[in-house]
């Protein structure tokens, strides 16, 4: 657990030596002690589902979905930016950022998150959260500043609220009912792996992943610390805590995508 108000269970490479190559920021001795992954833990799925339902029932559901690249963060904010030397770094510093800006209006800060490389083979930002529509246009002025690139003019989707003109970021509109959160954080949980190796080298289905839908794009990612720091919750809907769980009780294996509690990690 941070300091930060957030959760974490758990490419150009994360690191400012990023303005390298590659192999020469994975082999430096800053990297050596930090944890890496290619693909999310087991469990990382569900852990998001529930966070998701934890904040529905709260009565602030997950709604918008964030997409923005994760060197973009580097000057989302001045604060100990110097001291920052990896993407980790930048992403728990934004989370950070992102909490004080949705409390200073009065909301209840709920997200999820998780980083990946993707197709791109760029390493990205999914950040689901909770926003009333009334700072949609607000929140959109406010990632211009944050991540230095302005508005696209035209919109490339429907359900698109804002973009910048050249893909640094994306803002998209989740509202479907009861199930806007749960849809969001099966897509950011999508790189929990769908199969895995016994100790036989047999390769088994995961049954802790609760919906196999999106295909996995696994990518080097570099955590923070010894933690992989590659996927988590703000500490308000962590499904791990007494509160969480104490929610969780009260909700049905419908609603959390499982078929027993067999599938539950926690």
């Amino acid at each position: 657990m941070q300091v930060q108000h957030h959760s974490q269970f758990g490419t150009e490479i994360a690191s400012r030596a990023r303005k390298g190559s590659v192999s020469d920021a994975i082999n430096s001795p800053m990297l050596a002690a930090r944890a890496m992954s290619t693909v999310q833990p087991v469990g990382a799925q569900g852990k998001l589902i529930d966070a998701a339902v934890i904040s529905n029932r709260m009565g602030h559901a997950i709604n918008r979905l964030l997409t923005v690249r994760t060197e973009a963060l580097e000057n989302a904010t001045a604060t100990n930016r110097f001291n920052r030397s990896t993407l980790a770094q930048d992403v728990e510093a934004f989370l950070d950022l992102l909490r004080k800006w949705i409390t200073a209006r009065q909301m209840p800060c709920a997200f999820i998150w998780s980083r990946e490389i993707g197709k791109a083979r760029t390493e990205h930002l999914h950040l689901g959260f909770h926003l009333q529509s009334r700072f949609d246009a607000l929140f959109a002025d406010q990632c211009v500043r944050w991540f230095g690139e302005d508005k696209s003019p035209k919109l490339k989707a429907k359900k698109v609220l804002a973009e910048s003109q050249h893909a640094v970021w994306q803002i998209k509109a989740s509202e479907r009912g009861n199930s806007s959160g749960t849809r969001i954080a099966i897509y950011l949980g999508k790189d929990e792996p769908d199969t895995l190796s016994s100790a036989w080298r047999k390769l088994k289905p995961n049954l802790q992943k609760r919906c196999p839908v999106h295909p996995v794009t696994p990518g080097l990612i570099v955590g923070l610390g010894r933690n992989i720091y590659r996927h988590g919750t703000s500490r308000n809907i962590s499904p791990t805590s007494a509160a969480g769980k104490a929610i969780l009780m009260l909700a049905s294996n419908a609603e959390r995508l499982i078929s027993d509690h067999s599938q539950l990690p926690y």
